[in-house]
Parts: C-alpha cells; sequence; structure tokens
C-alpha cells in the first residue's frame, strides 16, 4: 500500500496544471446555449487515477503477484459525429507508479521488482450521443515500458528494461455541464485493460532470465476540453490573435543533458549526451490588454543518449528517456506575435549501464528548476506555432550504483532544451 500511497509529486504535478488548463474556458458560457448534442472535432485533456499491476513471472517454477499504484497522463484525439453515433481515434501518453513486487519461490524463482513507468495507446473509439452523457467504449494497441529487476535492490544494480505491445481495451462516460463561474467543463470517467505479451528479462547473472507477463487495469478520471464551435473572432481585434482561455498541442525537438557523477575521494565525472525530445502540452493563458500570462504543462518522450567514464567504471552509457514539466509562463502580445520568458520544474527519469559488466539501472530520477524563454505566433484564429529555449538547473541529487557495493555514486543532471511547437486554442 506504501508504494500507492508515495509518488514524486513533480510528474504528477504537470499532469494537474494540464487538467485544470484544461478545465477552465476563456470565459464562461451561457448556460442555456451549451452545444450538448456536439461532440464532434478536436479534444484534449489531462487523466489522473489508480493502475493495477498483475504478473505472473517465471523461471523453473512460476508466481503471480499484484501490486495497486497511481496513473496520470494525457490524451488527445478527434471525434466524427454522425446523428447520435460518436466515433473518433485517441492517444494518450502516461506516467505510471507501479511497482509490484515478487518474493520468488526457493530453489525456482529469484525475487525481483515489475516497474512499469509508462504507457502510450493509439485507440479508436465508439459513443453514443445521449444529450450531456456520451458512453463510449475503447479498443487499440498499447506499448509499455518495463523494467525488472532484483529485489529486495541488490548493493550491485543488475536489470533490464523491455518495450511490450499488446492490446488494450476500454470503457467509459463523459459529461458535459456548466461548472459555476467557469463555464462548460467535461468530466471522464473509464476503465482501461492493458494485455502484454510475455517478456523476458536478464536480471541475475549467471541465471536464466525471468519470464514475466504483465496484464494492468487502469481506473481514471479526466477533464476533458472540446473546441468551442460557436466562437468567432472579435470584430475589434481584426489582425491580432486570441491569446485568451485553454491550448493543447504537439511539440519536438533536441535536449542536451550533462549527467556529473561525483563520489567521496574520487574526481567527479560529466557526459556529455543529447538527442530528440517529443510530446505533448496544454496550458492556459489570461490575458490583460497585451499581457498575457498562465500556466502549462507538459510531458515528453525522449532519447538523450551518451557515454563517458564514471569514478569506478571506464566507459558506462546514459540514456534519458522521459520528461514532465510544470511552469509558469508570461508575455508582451504584438498582435499576432506573443514573446514570453517561462519558469517552473521539470523531472526527467534515465537508465544507465556499464557494457563491460551488464550492470544496470533502469530508473534515476532527475529533478531540477527550468526557465527559458520562447516566440509564439498565431497563424490562423485557433492555431499557433511557437519556438522555444528552457534550461534546467538540478534541485536533487540522485544516486546510482554501477559494479560496486560500497561505493556511493551521486548524480546530477543539468539539461538544456530547444524545441518547437504547435498548439490549438479552445476559446
Amino acid at each position: 500500500m506504501d508504494r500507492f500511497l508515495y509518488a514524486n509529486p513533480l510528474p504528477l504535478g504537470a499532469a494537474l496544471v494540464a487538467a485544470v488548463a484544461l478545465a477552465t474556458p476563456a470565459q464562461a458560457a451561457d448556460p442555456v446555449s451549451s452545444p450538448y448534442s456536439a461532440w464532434a472535432g478536436f479534444y484534449a485533456g489531462a487523466v489522473y487515477g489508480a493502475g493495477l499491476s498483475l504478473d505472473r513471472s517465471s523461471q523453473t517454477a512460476t508466481r503471480s503477484v499484484s501490486g495497486w499504484g497511481q496513473t496520470s497522463g494525457a490524451v488527445i484525439g478527434y471525434d466524427f459525429q454522425s446523428g447520435r453515433y460518436v466515433y473518433g481515434l485517441e492517444g494518450d501518453f502516461s506516467y505510471h507508479l507501479l511497482r509490484p513486487t515478487n518474493g520468488g519461490v526457493t530453489g525456482g524463482l529469484s525475487p525481483n521488482v515489475d516497474d512499469t513507468p509508462e504507457t502510450e495507446r493509439l485507440r479508436a473509439r465508439f459513443g453514443y450521443d445521449l444529450g450531456a452523457f456520451l458512453p463510449f467504449v475503447d479498443a487499440g494497441l498499447a506499448t509499455a515500458r518495463i523494467y525488472q529487476a532484483g529485489y529486495p535492490s541488490p548493493a550491485v544494480q543488475w536489470g533490464q528494461t523491455q518495450e511490450a505491445t499488446g492490446v488494450t481495451l476500454g470503457a467509459g462516460l463523459e459529461w458535459r455541464f456548466d461548472a459555476p463561474y467557469i463555464g462548460p467543463l467535461v468530466l471522464r470517467g473509464e476503465y482501461i485493460l492493458d494485455v502484454l505479451p510475455t517478456q523476458s528479462f536478464a536480471v541475475y547473472p549467471g541465471q536464466a532470465p525471468i519470464r514475466t507477463q504483465n496484464t494492468e487495469q487502469f481506473f481514471r478520471l479526466g477533464l476533458i476540453s472540446y473546441m468551442n464551435p460557436s466562437w468567432r473572432p472579435g470584430a475589434s481585434a481584426s489582425g491580432n490573435f486570441d491569446w485568451s482561455g485553454a491550448y493543447a498541442g504537439v511539440l519536438g525537438g533536441g535536449l542536451w543533458a550533462q549527467p556529473k557523477t561525483t563520489s567521496a575521494g574520487s574526481p567527479s565525472t560529466t557526459t556529455s549526451a543529447s538527442g530528440p525530445a517529443a510530446g505533448i502540452f496544454t496550458g492556459r493563458n489570461f490575458t490583460f490588454g497585451a499581457l498575457v500570462a498562465g500556466y502549462e504543462g507538459a510531458l515528453e518522450a525522449t532519447d538523450v543518449t551518451g557515454s563517458g567514464p564514471q569514478p569506478n567504471i571506464a566507459d558506462a552509457t546514459f540514456r534519458n528517456y522521459f520528461e514532465a514539466e510544470a511552469r509558469l509562463r508570461a508575455g508582451y502580445a504584438f498582435g499576432r506575435f506573443l514573446p514570453y520568458v517561462t519558469a517552473g520544474l521539470d523531472w526527467g527519469r534515465a537508465e544507465e549501464t556499464d557494457p563491460a559488466t551488464g550492470s544496470y539501472r533502469g530508473r534515476i530520477p532527475s529533478d531540477s528548476a527550468t526557465f527559458g524563454g520562447g516566440l509564439e505566433y498565431g497563424f490562423s484564429d485557433r492555431w499557433s506555432a511557437r519556438v522555444e529555449y528552457l534550461y534546467a538547473v538540478p534541485t536533487s541529487t540522485e544516486w546510482t550504483r554501477l559494479d560496486t557495493a560500497t561505493l556511493v555514486l551521486d548524480q546530477t543532471r543539468p539539461s538544456q532544451t530547444l524545441r518547437a511547437g504547435l498548439a490549438y486554442y479552445f476559446h
């Protein structure tokens, strides 16, 4: 139960920032004229809930275990509507804290911990318009990242990470209503079942791999924002862009990291790592004349790699694979141009390996403060494009223990990001 209650607040906070942003429209709507029957069009939102991982592991003996945890993430999709029938396509990126432990079977299965940090899904969905309610079912593909390691955590880290693609099925209900003071709001409740194929994990040197099959269930609540079909540009705003309200979009670019590893009595080492980063973001702007202020959350998949020495290792490989952000931003609008500055929190996750011995640690978190700036341009009434730069300064030190039972290796990871984005404003 303690695994369900404990969570690093930063990635979960990024999802909550996204949820609040998408839940708050630019202005309160007239309750009488809310277009309850219109479910067609682009939508995006944030989700949070509980997850249950059911894992069946075997070597010469087999044992099944389960464990509860937390899940959060973001969804983006597009619906079509024909009469009362609603159908469309949806993608989501979810971050989890799911780590069931398996005590093993004496002489037949070594103890292990099974960690599913993230899942990406692409689903087709079908619903039926009941006015303010939309019941729906969905099905598609799910790809999960699974990290399995020895348990209790051995002094020298061993383990392996695999990508597993399987089937996802689900059902849910959306409810559109007028919330006091903030106007139209869509609340979603849903159940998701991910069935993943069996994977082999080389966890303990000299032993047979552990074969594990994962079945994961999620119970989520979400806040969803649909585009407002009644919005029109104001006559007085000719040539300008309406920067107010909720927005969502996609982003991509490059990330450059410099993981620094230190140990008492040894010189520190720094590794240069670089690679692509891409993901989704949501936010909410408030306007005060030409002044624009708001908040924003983002989730990114990354492939930032590099290699170099550590105090006790000739050449270790590094890979950062996940980023989450929660930031404030402020700018001054010049018509359709919005230069802005931004600052907030960043959370990342990485893995390291010593190729010479196979020692591996699959989850190394990194907490940072981040700040930067950018330029956004509204090229149509609802769409904008941006470029931005961010610099992350570590706020905590994490340990990595490769090839050593006694030497404590502390690591920090400053980074820089240069990326472009495309956003849709819901107004």
